[in-house]
């Protein structure tokens, strides 16, 4: 954008239309620090953990609860600084970035919802659908259910 180059075809990204979600993705790495989301950065461990904890079903109800409880209401106090970035982030936060649903100002360019708007259910159910497909794209074996990780436990000492 700051360039002025016309490479994103705003009228169709902000249509929000989860079965045209592969061009929205290939627009979202036009842009610098999505493309580094998407194509450079590298998950942490604390990350890709979270995700295997979570499974594909996990990791969709977490993006929606993160969604509507940070983003849904307008006036966020901490809009664009409430998503941690990728050393303190987890899984769903890297994906916030790539997708550009981290923060209201981040939605309102690339998504076209005005900051002063509520985020609708079905902007919601879409946000968390990029999010999973981001997340799958960089962890492609990830299982479709939660994995139970074996809890370490103390041993008394003799």
């Amino acid at each position: 954008m700051e360039c002025g180059a016309d490479l994103i075809n705003w009228p169709r990204v902000h249509q929000r239309d989860v079965r045209d979600v592969d061009h929205t993705i290939q627009a979202l790495k036009y842009e610098h620090i999505r493309h580094d989301f998407w194509c450079e950065v590298q998950l942490t461990p604390r990350a890709v953990s979270f995700a295997r904890k979570h499974g594909r079903s996990g990791i969709l109800r977490e993006a929606r609860a993160r969604i509507e409880t940070k983003l849904v209401q307008p006036g966020t106090f901490a809009d664009w600084g409430q998503t941690p970035f990728e050393n303190k982030g987890n899984a769903i936060h890297f994906a916030q970035h790539a997708t550009a649903t981290c923060c209201r100002r981040c939605i309102e360019v690339w998504h076209g919802i005005a900051r002063d708007e509520v985020i609708s259910r079905n902007d919601v159910e879409y946000f968390s659908q990029l999010i999973l497909r981001y997340v799958v794209d960089r962890l492609p074996d990830l299982a479709a259910k939660p994995v139970a990780f074996p809890r370490k436990t103390m041993r008394k000492a003799s």
